[in-house]
């Protein structure tokens, strides 16, 4: 078995960080409702084309918004259960040599 050096002081760097984009992705999350609701500049078949892609497009935004705060969500939680590991371990192991 190899061993596997932790940097705590780079993990809790990185969940910092990470939790800071995913507040940035939410406040942008609400701004970009207004991308999905995009009125047409007139009756005419391109302008209901255009507002048909526009939205689409919003939409598809707002979607790849959601994944992303998601999944760095779901990093930042494995992240913090590596630490909460890493600190079990080093308490069992002072535990160990203080009997």
């Amino acid at each position: 078995m190899t061993a596997v050096k932790v940097d705590l002081d780079a993990v809790r760097q990185a969940i910092t960080a990470y939790a800071a984009i995913v507040i940035n992705l939410a406040s942008i999350h609400g701004d970009g409702e207004a991308m999905t609701q995009v009125e047409a500049p007139g009756q005419d078949v391109p302008s209901q084309l255009y507002v048909q892609a526009a939205t689409q497009r919003g939409a598809s935004c707002q979607q790849a918004n959601v994944l992303l705060r998601d999944a760095l969500q779901e990093r930042i939680d494995k992240l913090n259960s590596v630490v909460e590991k890493y600190n079990g371990t080093e308490q069992s192991n002072s535990d160990s040599f203080t009997k």
